[in-house]
């Protein structure tokens, strides 16, 4: 029976997709590392080979064994992106516990560091312009060529990159580069659309896009194509159970209708939206969309939407 190893299975299919080395490697490490990896004479660390199957879209998991160190790191990240699914941006002591074990952090690892710490900044100090700069230098780490004018559709990415630029898209908008985030944000949908990711990964980053693109299009008075894009990711989270931005799409559809006239089918959603907020228990969004509502519509508003929501 023949045996394949991590690096030969890399080989096989970046020359089965027509990627050259330079191609996959850009950013990660260097064509001859590359070239000593694909040939078995180095093992990548852990982070390193992940990256190069995400940017291959390899349907298996390709392991190597790793330091303590390694299994650490790995376990902290877990428990910060579990936080920051679950809308529990409370994550400062564990970017700090990440950055303080042992020794130097490899690129992959500082790439994480520098997106944790972003996060912390743009969610609990409402620093944006802290909060873009380090996403942005974060990207950089494994994508040089970027900057806010760059065609991403060529690059090949690994998840932690299209998070970062949905990050930077939402940073770009709350400095007043409206443009440019709305703009960037189409073009991360259009990549998830024809990336073909791993199926999970496919199921968190879409839902997020496109609520953001969604809500900055409403914001702007584009009201056709902002529900548009809405219903593309309620289709995605029904097809993959992501009923946490579900609710939030749902959310997006219900202020949309309600502003454009529709008011009954805009009260139902939103109705819909506010329930699954309080199952799901999310506080921090729930009390921000309160505040939206009755800013917007009123305080006759919110009472009609609490009160369905209080008999259910």
């Amino acid at each position: 029976m023949k045996y394949f190893s991590s690096g030969k299975i890399i080989k096989e299919f970046r020359e089965r997709r027509g990627i050259s080395q330079l191609e996959l490697c850009e950013g990660l490490c260097e064509p001859p590392t590359l070239c000593k990896i694909e040939t078995g004479r180095q093992n990548p660390n852990k982070k390193l080979l992940e990256a190069l199957s995400a940017r291959l879209q390899i349907p298996v998991s390709l392991d190597v064994p790793i330091t303590r160190l390694e299994f650490e790191r790995a376990q902290i990240e877990r428990e910060i992106m579990s936080r920051i699914s679950r809308e529990n941006y409370l994550i400062e002591e564990f970017v700090k516990k990440y950055k303080d074990l042992g020794k130097d952090m490899n690129k992959l690892e500082k790439q994480f560091y520098l997106f944790a710490h972003a996060v912390h900044l743009e969610q609990n100090e409402n620093n944006f312009q802290k909060a873009l700069d380090e996403f942005s230098e974060s990207l950089s780490l494994t994508f040089p060529s970027y900057c806010h004018e760059t065609d991403i559709s060529k690059h090949l990415f690994i998840p932690l990159e299209l998070i970062l630029l949905n990050s930077i898209a939402t940073c770009l908008y709350c400095v007043g580069k409206k443009t440019e985030s709305i703009s960037l944000l189409g073009q991360i949908m259009r990549c998830l659309e024809h990336e073909g990711l791993e199926r999970e990964e496919y199921a968190k980053l879409y839902p997020a896009v496109t609520f953001n693109l969604s809500t900055y299009l409403g914001i702007i008075k584009n009201y056709e194509e902002s529900l548009k894009i809405t219903e593309q990711g309620l289709a995605c989270c029904l097809k993959y159970e992501r009923f946490g931005s579900h609710s939030r799409l749902l959310y997006n559809k219900g202020y949309t209708l309600f502003t454009t006239g529709k008011k009954n089918e805009g009260m139902y959603f939103l109705k819909q939206s506010f329930f699954s907020m309080q199952i799901l228990e999310q506080n921090r969004f729930f009390n921000n969309a309160k505040e939206d509502i009755i800013n917007s519509f009123g305080i006759e508003v919110w009472n009609e939407i609490e009160n369905a929501i209080d008999m259910k």
